[in-house]
Parts: structure tokens; C-alpha cells; sequence
């Protein structure tokens, strides 16, 4: 990337600069320093005035007037004949070839603006812009601000008088997207490995189903998935070779068959409800006999590990001071890193003497809420990952109806572990 340097400074017609006809020309040397000194009422600030400029296009220190004063009367010398102020700035790149550039910026009587090149600079206006960064001007706006500020505010924009502000603030957004913690939750990855988890669990279910039901009609497996339309073809094929659906499975394939219709004549065929609640339980004994034996090592392990977290959880809930207090914390912190508050030894909310700095106390008090949110989405992982959740939405599902609604467990404890309402459910009796 290119550097430059500054040589010459050209002005005519601008703030105290009047000269007409023989504009007011400084040179600088790149290679030492360089100062302007005169009495005062000379024109120094006109000159870094005409520099600041060219360069930004506007000055701070007169667009801060009041309506009424008319802060676009102060741009131009008002004893120039053409009420036009002149800039030319010339530099030079740091290339190792040597490069130099004139670009002339006029300020019109309208308050319009045109830039142009002399040297033939294909983009002055580009070329200004990338002239204009953190370490090249300290306005005097922004200097006396610093000098006005309290010790403590003089601390906070100190990086922007050294032209540190954009790093600053690129550097506490990176803080905050490197936090883990922050990117889980705006990302909610708990949510979504559980939800990754249940599609996992209702796809094996399916297959199950599936090659369940193929067993029962065909007497054989179907374990391979990616050959779902050929089963379907077989079964259509065995339908309509049962001679009391001949006349009713007419279709080519197999999802347009009157299912309902096949349904009734095998009930007529059949008769009874108690021949229905026979082929019911006949299929929910085939769906469980096909879920397995479950891991019972797994599973008591997997409780133990829920009730070690809810009991380190219950110590976290217990050391805080609960919700409205957090409530009270966050406004805090809000207060102070907002830079509303700048006492650190009073309390933001009853200004009351303290022992130590407000924002240690903020701090500790945070990050205890921040340790039992932390756990919480652990356990909401661990839930959402266990074969025990799996093993109980499996079994609800296959037999729900036959088990009575007092008994069902999954969705109330579903719905406390999601809402971090997590009771002693796992915890040793």
C-alpha cells in the first residue's frame, strides 16, 4: 500500500486566505518535520483549515454553528472578488518510482464542491478519500473536546484523539464474535443440535416403520431406504393379488390406492372392534419388539450426569440474588459502559458508598448469571442428546394413547429443561 507525502499547499480565496491573484503557497520537506509558526490573526488555522479541507470536504469546528449563523458563510474569504476558494495540494507516493500528484478542490459562492487533477490523477476524488484515515489530521474540534473532557471521559476518547477510534471499536467487535458464549446464544446452537437430534430419531423411526410394515405384508425386510419406490411396487403387486381388494386397488401406484377402502373391506372381511384393537395392539407390539432392548448402562449413566449438573445448577441458583436482581445488574452495566456513569466507588442505582469499584461488583454478580445460563444450556444439550429423551419420545409415541396423561413425562420435562425451569427430575432421591 502506497504512503504520501505532502509538498506543497496552495490556497486562495479560503477562510482567512485572500491573496487573490497571488495565491498563499508553503512548501514542506517529506523528510524532516514540519511547522507552521507565526502571531496570531496570521493564518495558521486558515492554512490546516484549507488541508482538512480538501481532503474531507467539510470542517467540524463550523458545521457544529447554529442555523441562524450560517455556518457555509465561513468556508470563503468574503474580500475575494470571485467568492471562490482555491485549494491545490501536491504529494508524493512512496513508490519506488517517484509519483507526484496535484489535485485542486474549489469551493464555489453555492457550497458545491469539484475536484480535479492537473497531473492527470485518473480518480483525485478516490485518491483524497484514501488520504483521509485515522493517523492523518487531529482537527481542533476534536482536540478541545479532549481538553474539556472530566479525567475519567479524557481516558475513554483518548483513543480518538491519537485516531485509534475505528481499531477501537473493530477490536471490541472481535472480542465479542470470539466469545463462544455470545455466538452460541445469537446462533442458538443448543436449539439446533437438539432439533438436528429429534430429525436423527424421526428418520430412524421412519425406516423402522417402514420395514415394519413391509415385513407384515410381505414377509420381508426393508432395510435399504434408497429403494422406497421398489417396496412400493411389491406391495401394490401383493394388494391387488389379495382377491377381496382386486376390485378395489386399481391404481398404478401405490399412493393413489383407497387406502380408507381397503381398510373397510379387510374390516368387513374381518368384523368386530375387538379384531381393530387387536390389529392395533398387533402393530404397537411390532413397532416396540423393532425399538430393541435399551442400553441400561447408557441410560443410568446419562441420569447421573443430569442430576450432577441440576445439583450444580441448584449451588448456581442458589449463590444468585434471582431474576430482578439481575434485572438491577444489567442496567448497571449498561450505565457504565455507556459512560452514563462515571463514579466507580457509588452505586448506579441508590448511590450508596461502596468498598470496591462499581463495575468489580457488576462483574462478579454477572458473571454468576452467566454461569447459571451456562449450565442450563448444558443440560439442555445433554437432555436433547441422551438416548433416555429418545428412548421416552419413542415409547410415547408408539403407545401414547394406552399410557395415561398423569404418566406421560416427556413434554412437561421437555418444557421445563427448555425453559431452564429444571426441577430435581434426575437428581438422586
Amino acid at each position: 500500500m502506497s504512503r504520501y507525502f505532502l509538498t506543497k499547499l496552495t490556497i486562495e480565496g479560503f477562510r482567512g486566505v485572500n491573496n487573490e491573484g497571488d495565491p498563499l503557497s508553503v512548501k514542506f520537506t517529506k523528510d524532516k518535520l514540519n511547522s507552521i509558526f507565526a502571531p496570531n490573526g496570521i493564518g495558521k488555522s486558515s492554512i490546516y483549515d484549507a488541508l482538512y479541507y480538501a481532503i474531507t470536504g467539510t470542517l467540524p469546528k463550523i458545521e457544529i454553528l447554529h442555523a441562524h449563523e450560517r455556518s457555509e458563510d465561513y468556508y470563503l474569504n468574503r474580500f475575494h472578488s470571485q467568492l471562490t476558494g482555491t485549494i491545490k495540494i501536491e504529494i508524493e507516493s512512496s513508490d519506488t518510482t517517484l509519483v507526484k500528484h496535484v489535485i485542486e478542490v474549489k469551493r464555489h459562492p453555492n457550497g458545491t464542491r469539484t475536484v480535479t487533477s492537473p497531473s492527470g490523477n485518473p480518480d483525485p476524488v478516490a485518491l483524497l478519500k484514501s488520504l483521509n484515515n485515522s493517523f492523518s489530521l487531529l482537527d481542533y474540534h476534536t482536540f478541545n473536546m479532549f481538553i474539556s473532557h472530566s479525567p475519567l471521559e479524557r481516558g475513554r476518547s483518548f483513543s480518538t484523539l491519537l485516531g485509534l477510534d475505528e481499531y477501537s471499536d473493530f477490536r471490541q467487535t472481535l472480542r465479542t464474535t470470539t466469545d463462544t458464549r455470545v455466538l452460541n446464544a445469537d446462533l442458538n446452537l443448543a436449539a439446533l443440535e437438539s432439533q438436528e437430534a429429534g430429525f436423527k430419531t424421526a428418520a430412524t423411526a421412519a425406516i423402522v416403520r417402514v420395514d415394519t410394515s413391509f415385513n407384515a405384508i410381505i414377509g420381508d425386510n426393508a432395510g435399504d431406504a434408497t429403494k422406497i419406490d421398489e417396496y412400493c411396487d411389491i406391495i401394490l403387486i401383493s394388494l391387488k393379488q389379495v382377491p377381496i381388494l382386486a376390485k378395489i386397488v386399481t391404481a398404478s401406484v401405490l399412493n393413489e390406492v383407497q387406502f380408507d377402502a381397503v381398510i373397510q373391506a379387510i374390516k368387513t372381511e374381518e368384523g368386530g372392534k375387538d379384531r381393530d384393537r387387536f390389529v392395533e395392539l398387533s402393530s404397537s407390539l411390532g413397532k416396540l419388539n423393532a425399538m430393541g432392548v435399551a442400553d441400561d448402562e447408557v441410560v443410568r449413566s446419562e441420569i447421573q450426569e443430569l442430576s450432577d449438573e441440576i445439583n450444580v445448577l441448584k449451588t448456581l441458583f442458589e449463590a444468585t440474588a434471582g431474576t430482578t436482581r439481575k434485572q438491577l445488574y444489567s442496567v448497571a452495566n449498561h450505565l457504565i459502559n455507556g459512560g452514563s456513569w462515571h463514579d466507580p466507588n457509588k452505586c448506579p442505582l441508590c448511590e450508596s458508598e461502596l468498598q470496591k469499584p462499581i463495575a468489580e461488583i457488576v462483574a462478579e454478580q454477572q458473571l454468576q448469571y452467566q454461569q447459571t445460563d451456562a449450565k442450563i444450556s448444558s443440560i439442555q444439550t445433554t437432555w436433547a442428546g441422551s438416548q433416555l429423551q429418545h428412548r421416552v419420545a419413542q415409547l410415547e409415541t408408539l403407545v401414547g394413547k394406552d399410557v395415561p396423561e398423569a404418566e406421560r413425562k416427556l413434554n412437561s420435562t421437555n418444557e421445563a429443561i427448555s425453559s431452564g425451569n429444571i426441577s430435581r427430575t434426575f437428581a438422586k432421591p
